[in-house]
């Protein structure tokens, strides 16, 4: 491991300068995940109050103090460059990994973009429509935009992603324009569309424009955002759905890579973390199919906890024969219901693993697969994972979970 000639020496008191904008709300659990190793580790981690002047200064200020120790955790591009040109330790949080020359943690926005989709999809839409504003092409925006595309189209048949008019955005927020541009557009739209909005500040936009034009929320158009703001989402008429970044978990592996900066170590790494997962709300709170039965039993099949559903006892339920059930759910779904049983259980099976330290024969028989055997053979037939080296991969992005 490539020793920093510089800062590889011992002292007492590490200080590691927090140069993120509290006001976004993953940034606050950031901090948190950063604070839990930090007091671990004997670090304090204090929120930088110099922004606006050259990080040359705060350098100068730093070792001023020879006692004191520090790293920069920072979003500025230009910070974390300035960062590498000096061999300052610093940890880059940016959308997507750039190489400054030093470490850096982002999100999985390839990912958010799936998972936004697969529950669109997952609700029975198949016509889908991404609004990206003007920076579809940058950044984080492209990887969502990719990710949602992809998944978009992963079932075939009838799926297909419908082009949204070139809208304009300043900082996310849609101009007068272009919100007349989009509500034109949905005016336009004569079958369900599950939309997905590239970040909150557009989602907000959508929502309002899909008022505007007169369609119902969710019946119409269902709408996600790629993001989650419990605020600015869940005061949206109606609350919107979004996608929430792991804050802690992304807070927690920037500490990972500061402490061994702070050892001394000149080598970079970039982690990928997954999103923390999806933020159910009143737009997506719908399935969007016409049979009513089939209505009924997706509901049954998504929100079901810890019963063993079967065919034959969903058919039972819905007051139907089996042979019923299967040709409509067929019909509605191009699959059969017990391919629907398995993907939602195989969900809730992978958040449970992912996400808790619970034993794994209890999430077995919590997601209705009855003995941890047959869960494991699932996990690995999905993921190419046992159920135990899936929890590690993603312990690993966040070390001292």
């Amino acid at each position: 491991m490539a020793q920093n000639p510089v800062f590889a020496s011992t002292v007492k008191s590490p200080v590691i300068l927090f140069n993120l904008d509290m006001l976004y709300p993953w940034v606050p659990r950031i901090h948190e995940g950063l604070l839990e190793v930090a007091e671990a580790q004997g670090w304090r981690v204090i929120l930088a109050t110099y922004q606006g002047q050259r990080l040359i200064d705060v350098k100068g200020a730093i070792h001023a103090r020879p006692t004191l120790y520090a790293a920069l955790v920072t979003a500025n591009a230009e910070e974390a460059s300035a960062c590498a040109e000096r061999s300052f330790p610093c940890v880059f949080i940016g959308s997507p990994p750039t190489d400054f020359g030093c470490s850096s943690v982002t999100s999985d926005f390839a990912a958010m973009g799936r998972m936004a989709a697969e529950e669109l999809r997952r609700c029975g839409y198949q016509r889908f429509a991404l609004v990206s504003g003007g920076n579809r092409r940058e950044g984080a925006a492209a990887l969502k935009a990719g990710g949602f595309a992809k998944e978009a189209g992963a079932s075939g048949g009838a799926s297909r992603l419908v082009e949204v008019p070139p809208l304009i955005d300043q900082n996310g927020w849609l101009d007068e324009a272009s919100m007349g541009a989009l509500t034109a557009w949905a005016e336009q739209q004569n079958e369900p569309i599950g939309v997905a909005a590239v970040n909150v500040r557009m989602a907000w936009c959508v929502a309002r424009a899909l008022r505007r034009s007169g369609k119902r929320v969710p019946e119409d158009m269902a709408l996600v955002a790629i993001g989650e703001d419990p605020v600015l989402l869940g005061q949206a008429r109606p609350p919107v759905s979004g996608v929430a970044e792991d804050g802690f978990a992304i807070g927690k592996s920037v500490g990972g890579l500061i402490a061994g900066q702070l050892t001394g170590s000149t080598d970079t790494a970039h982690r990928i973390v997954p999103p923390r997962g999806f933020i159910k709300r009143e737009s997506t709170d719908f399935f969007s199919v016409d049979d009513p039965v089939v209505a009924r039993a997706l509901v049954m099949i998504w929100q079901s906890d810890g019963e063993r559903l079967t065919v034959d006892t969903l058919a039972q339920k819905l007051h139907v024969s089996r042979a019923t059930l299967l040709r409509r759910f067929r019909e509605h779904r191009g699959h059969p219901p017990a391919d629907e049983i398995k993907r939602a259980r195989l969900r809730k099976a992978v958040d449970w693993i992912t996400r808790t330290d619970q034993p794994f024969a209890e999430i077995a028989d919590r997601c209705g697969f009855g003995l941890q055997s047959a869960l494991s053979h699932a996990i690995r037939r999905e993921t190419g994972k046992s159920p135990s080296a899936l929890r590690r991969s993603f312990r690993r992005l966040a070390p001292h979970l």
